[in-house]
């Protein structure tokens, strides 16, 4: 009953995590996790026969996070429930980067399952609606805040400001299966079907969640044809989100 309360814990606390970066409902099937260990040489060759532990030697083995089951709802206005589904998502994480202050992770590995690109009735693309809500600032949090001892008897406390750890993530590696196409306005016997079959895709600049977001929705729309040229998506950047979200819009017209 404890292990099945605390996976149940480890589940809501990694979804309700993961929703506020992404801004969209999240649902995580199961959270495993490697503890971290310590690795030691054990010297043989000592006087007595017995064997020591080369403390000197001491290395650290990375944390390792797995996610399974996945699953990225869709934003609200579309029909399909599930817009993004990953069997696993991995992450390795170096445990000395927490006594630098910040938390370093060596890997993320992404193994995207199925993307449903839905066509509302209103014709909107779910994917484009996420892109504009990953784009859009969100309301940041007031700083965490820590109280400092008096200087003086009958003086307030001071607060210091506690500014967040920061995240450094050296290698995103994304494999992706198919992209499924549904339009709610037109009569589908069978959704169009993508096939991609990627493996292993580096992405550049994944700085942060939201940025690793934005660079698959972005992959995605630029395999399965939804961007008629790759130079839409400067166009995004230069030109303002509404311009290329009607370029898109366009293609399933």
């Amino acid at each position: 009953m404890v292990l099945l309360g605390l996976s149940s814990f480890a589940n809501s606390l990694v979804s309700r995590t993961l929703e506020a970066s992404l801004g969209i409902p999240v649902r995580v099937g199961g959270v495993h996790l490697k503890l971290l260990m310590f690795r030691l040489l054990m010297d043989t060759n000592s006087p007595s026969g017995e064997a020591y532990p080369l403390v000197s030697e001491t290395s650290v083995i990375p944390i390792e996070v797995g996610l399974q089951n996945v699953k990225l709802m869709n934003p609200g206005g579309f029909e399909e429930p599930v817009m993004i589904f990953m069997p696993e998502l991995f992450i390795r994480i170096n445990p000395e980067g927490f006594l630098r202050g910040k938390i370093h992770i060596q890997q993320i590995r992404l193994h995207v399952e199925e993307v449903t690109a839905e066509r509302s009735m209103k014709g909107k693309i779910n994917l484009n609606e996420w892109l504009q809500i990953l784009k859009t600032p969100q309301k940041a949090a007031p700083p965490e805040t820590v109280l400092q001892p008096s200087p003086a008897p009958g003086k307030p406390q001071e607060r210091q400001k506690k500014a967040g750890a920061p995240l450094q993530i050296d290698e995103v590696l994304l494999n992706l299966g198919r992209v499924r196409y549904v339009d709610d306005a037109k009569l589908q016997l069978e959704p169009k079907v993508f096939a991609l079959n990627i493996r292993n895709e580096r992405l550049h600049n994944a700085s942060d969640p939201v940025m690793i977001s934005q660079q698959v929705l972005e992959f995605v729309l630029k395999r399965v044809g939804l961007w008629a040229m790759s130079a839409q998506i400067d166009k995004m950047a230069s030109e303002g989100m509404e311009q290329a979200r009607g370029a898109v819009e366009n293609f399933f017209k």
